[in-house]
């Protein structure tokens, strides 16, 4: 796969106007995107992509973001439901003892997209993203020709990888992000479930990245996505919905984290609460789902909690409780 043109020309204004890391940068490009393989703060096998620049991003967004939260009065919130989270202890005995208030979830964050790599170039020489920014130069993730990022060849094979990851895991149905990323990334981890136990893939508007903005994580129309993937259930919760009406709710910003949280505690406890599967995937996005455990779960387990490095897979156990303060 190409990046496109303008991408290119990004990373070398980036290059030319700091040639003291340029030796540095094509050492990161190279092994990014050959066999980059580090080891996960959470996990003990070593993983495609988890590079050290990787590595060191998750932890600074870990510490960023819970710092903005915090401003942002999006820390323990209080609503109707509490939603807790849990570790799986073990997994065949949890599944079989869940009470009726209570969901196995599997959370994965897509694999690499090309806009992930922009990123962690513009990171490498230390170049500070403004992301509320309309420039593309202070923001990459605005331009154009990063609408609805794919996945790279490293994000489809960091995909195909966690496929042992999920082969014990028994899901009955699997909830994705209409982006285009996240349906590569259900696609390929959870082949062997599509296509071998016909587990349905329904897509939802209501976990999908931020709105608004950012290029990246806007929508493609609702007619090519059927056309690229005539399986995905896209008439459950989206039919109609040719165009992103979603994204368009915000042309001049971003959702706010308060405005991001509330959807996704609308999406568990009405959509995966509410439905009649015990044990349920979703396949996301790292700002939701970090917006997800820090925001709207109760979870005391800081390994669930870390920022998620793209395709990692996770498993806790949900119990919906009615707050009674």
């Amino acid at each position: 796969q190409q990046f496109p043109s303008t991408v290119l020309l990004q990373i070398i204004n980036l290059m030319k106007k700091n040639i003291s890391n340029f030796l540095t940068s094509l050492l990161f490009l190279t092994l990014t995107n050959t066999e980059v393989y580090a080891m996960s703060t959470t996990q003990t096998k070593a993983k495609l992509g988890w590079g050290p620049i990787a590595l060191k991003a998750a932890k600074q967004m870990t510490t960023s973001r819970i710092e903005v939260m915090r401003e942002n009065g999006a820390l323990d919130l209080k609503r109707p439901i509490v939603i807790k989270a849990e570790p799986i202890v073990n997994y065949t005995e949890d599944v079989a003892k869940l009470e009726k208030n209570q969901k196995i979830l599997h959370v994965q964050r897509h694999g690499q997209g090309f806009h992930n790599v922009m990123g962690d170039v513009y990171r490498s020489f230390d170049k500070k993203i403004d992301f509320d920014s309309k420039d593309e130069k202070q923001n990459p993730f605005v331009m154009r020709e990063l609408l609805d990022s794919p996945l790279t060849d490293i994000g489809k094979r960091q995909c195909a990888e966690r496929r042992e990851d999920v082969e014990n895991l028994n899901p009955e149905v699997i909830l994705v992000s209409p982006l285009l990323r996240t349906i590569q990334t259900a696609y390929i981890t959870f082949r062997d479930h599509i296509v071998n136990k016909k587990i349905e893939l329904i897509a939802n508007e209501g976990c999908r990245e931020e709105l608004g903005l950012l290029a990246c994580n806007e929508r493609r129309p609702l007619s090519v996505i059927r056309e690229e993937f005539p399986d995905l259930n896209v008439d459950e919760y989206m039919k109609g919905m040719e165009e992103d009406v979603y994204f368009q709710q915000y042309p001049h910003r971003r959702e706010t984290i308060l405005e991001q949280s509330d959807r996704i505690y609308k999406f568990l406890t009405e959509v995966v609460q509410n439905r009649e599967e015990k044990d349920v995937a979703v396949v996301g996005h790292s700002t939701w789902l970090f917006f997800m455990m820090h925001s709207v779960l109760s979870c005391e387990d800081d390994d669930l909690k870390a920022w998620f490095l793209t395709s990692e897979v996770r498993s806790m156990k949900l119990t919906f409780l009615p707050d009674e303060s």
